[in-house]
């Protein structure tokens, strides 16, 4: 959550990967945590679980 509690959400979350999609799997991972952390101005109090699965 941000300062104002409005969460990361499924938007961001999906638009994070699309515009990442040219990259490997570390580098996605490190997008979404990026992302994550830009959005939250506050300090994270929980774990950040990410897996990435490419089909191709």
């Amino acid at each position: 959550m941000d300062a104002n509690n409005n969460k990361f959400g499924k938007t961001r979350l999906i638009d994070t990967p699309q515009a990442n999609r040219a990259t490997d799997s570390a580098s996605l991972l490190s997008a979404l945590v990026a992302a994550v952390q830009r959005f939250s101005s506050i300090e994270q109090s929980d774990e950040l679980m990410l897996v990435v699965a490419r089909a191709r």
